[in-house]
Order: C-alpha cells, then structure tokens, then sequence
C-alpha cells in the first residue's frame, strides 16, 4: 500500500481475504465487568486487527484533511495526532461549559454515513461489494461501527462532520464547540449570549442532526 497516496487503500483487496471467515469468527464480542457494571468488548482477529491498524493511519490523514477543509479542525479532539482530552478542555478555559453525551454513539454510527469518505479511498468500493468492507466494521446486534476497533474513531469523526458543519452555522460567533468521542462541549467568549442554555442548544443540536438525516 503506496502511503503516500492517500486515495490507495485497499479496502476491497483486503476485505476479500477475510471472505471464508465466518461472521461470527471475525471479531470476538464479550462483556466484562467495570465499576459494577457490564461493558461490551469487541476483540478483532489478530490478523484483522493488523489489517484495521494499516487502514487506520490513512483513514485517520484523511480525517484530518477533511476537517482542515470544512474548518472544523478545532471542532474534533480525539483519534487524532496531538488531540487529546487534554486539548479538549484546554479549548474551554475561562468560561462555563455545557456538555452532551452522545448515547450509543458508536451503535448510531451507521455505514451508510462514512461509506462515500471510504469509496474517496478505494474507488473499487460499491453497492455491490460493500458488504465485504462492511462486515468487518458494522456490529450485527446494532447496526452500527463496532465499538474498539482501531478505526472506529476516526470513522465516527469523518460521519460527524457536515454535522459540526451545520451546527457552527447556526451558532452565534461567540459560543465555541469540541467534540471529544461522544462528549459534546459548549462554552462562549466575552459576554454569555441569550442561547447559551440546555434547552436552545438542545434545539441547535437536533435541528442540525435532523438537517444531515442522521440519528444520534
């Protein structure tokens, strides 16, 4: 794979080695417990996590150029080089915050809302033969990205976009977002506008998801 090119990912070629795998056997899906309560782990196959950590290095530079092209780049704080959680409250100093959680955010996160940023990296990619990517990605008891693998956060991040779009647009100048995984974050600079309360950002937010169709 020519790195350098970052429209050169082999989804397909890669996908067809995994295709006398069975479903079930791709990745093994369990719970453990955590603070008293039961988590879901997803643990790919060695050989597909290998394959997911080399699609997810130009995965994630293509991530950061579309956000460098929509202007968003201040927006995204994780799965990202030198983002971190860190950089996401540090985008907030001096002000009051208010914040969302995106519940089942990557069970909501639907291929059909990153399937056209992947065919921009394998023109190969299509209606006919998504299924062989898409099995390696989509979780069969949601619908939507398998939470833990190596790429899920940057294809979480690449769905979200037109949404942190539409919402900047809708915003006054001077309240700012981040958005760190499902951790939303409002604040504002200088005086604090009649919108920044729980209900109108609430309102901001479904109105913004409604306008791209998708369903957080």
């Amino acid at each position: 794979m020519n790195r350098a090119n970052q429209y050169n990912l082999p989804l397909i070629q890669d996908g067809q080695k995994f295709l006398s795998v069975a479903d079930d056997q791709l990745i093994r899906r369990f719970k453990v417990k955590d603070k008293g309560k039961l988590r879901d782990v997803n643990d790919p196959i060695p050989e597909l996590k290998n394959v997911l950590k080399a699609w997810n290095a130009v995965i994630t530079d293509h991530y950061a150029k579309k956000l460098k092209d929509s202007n968003t780049s201040q927006v995204a704080h994780a799965y990202l080089p030198h983002k971190s959680i860190q950089t996401n409250a540090r985008a907030h100093l001096h002000s009051s915050v208010i914040q969302f959680d995106f519940k089942g955010f990557y069970d909501s996160c639907k291929f059909e809302y990153f399937k056209k940023e992947l065919r921009e990296l394998d023109p190969r990619l299509d209606d006919q033969n998504e299924h062989i990517v898409k099995r390696l990605l989509i979780d069969p008891r949601t619908g939507g990205v398998t939470q833990g693998l190596p790429v899920s956060g940057a294809l979480a991040g690449l769905s979200l976009i037109p949404f942190w779009v539409e919402l900047g647009k809708n915003l006054p100048d001077n309240i700012r977002f981040t958005q760190y995984s499902d951790d939303l974050t409002f604040s504002y600079v200088g005086r604090m506008p009649p919108g920044f309360t729980i209900p109108s950002l609430t309102q901001k937010i479904y109105e913004a998801l409604k306008k791209d169709g998708f369903r957080f």
